[in-house]
C-alpha cells in the first residue's frame, strides 16, 4: 500500500463524523472526571489509581493500547477473506434450544448469586442476634 493511501484511509477515518464524536466525548469525560471528583475518588474501584487525574491518564493510555491492538489485527488479517457467518450458524431449531440453554444458565448463576448472598446476610443476622443475647 503506498503511502499515499495510507494517507487518505487516515483521512477518511479522521473525517468520520462517529470518531470525532467519540473522540470528543472521551475528552469531555476525562476532563469532567478529573474536574467534578475533587481530590479523591468517591469510591474504590479496584486496584486503579486513587488520584482522579492518575485513574484518566492509566485509562487513555490503555485505551491507546487497545486501538493499536485493534489495529495490529486488521493489519495482520486484512488479505484474508470475511467468514460468512450465516453459513456457521446452525439450523433454527439448535440455536433456539442453544439460547435458552445459555439463558437457563445465566438465570441460575444470577439466582445463586443472590441466595448466597442472602444466606450470607442470614448468617450474619443470626451472629449478631446470638452476640447481643450473650452480652445481656
Amino acid at each position: 500500500m503506498a503511502v499515499s493511501a495510507r494517507r487518505s484511509m487516515l483521512g477518511s477515518l479522521l473525517r468520520q463524523r462517529s470518531l470525532q464524536v467519540a473522540l470528543l466525548s472521551w475528552i469531555l469525560l476525562s476532563v469532567a472526571t478529573v474536574a467534578l471528583s475533587g481530590a479523591r475518588l468517591p469510591i474504590q474501584i479496584g486496584p486503579h489509581p486513587q488520584t482522579p487525574v492518575a485513574l484518566v491518564i492509566s485509562s487513555s493510555i490503555a485505551l491507546v493500547f487497545l486501538v493499536l491492538e485493534i489495529g495490529l489485527i486488521a493489519l495482520i488479517t486484512r488479505k484474508r477473506p470475511m467468514p460468512d457467518m450465516a453459513e456457521r450458524s446452525p439450523e433454527r431449531g439448535l440455536a433456539l434450544r442453544e439460547t435458552a440453554a445459555l439463558w437457563a444458565y445465566g438465570a441460575l448463576v444470577r439466582l445463586r448469586l443472590i441466595t448466597g448472598c442472602c444466606w450470607r446476610l442470614f448468617r450474619m443476622w443470626c451472629f449478631a442476634r446470638e452476640a447481643i443475647q450473650i452480652g445481656s
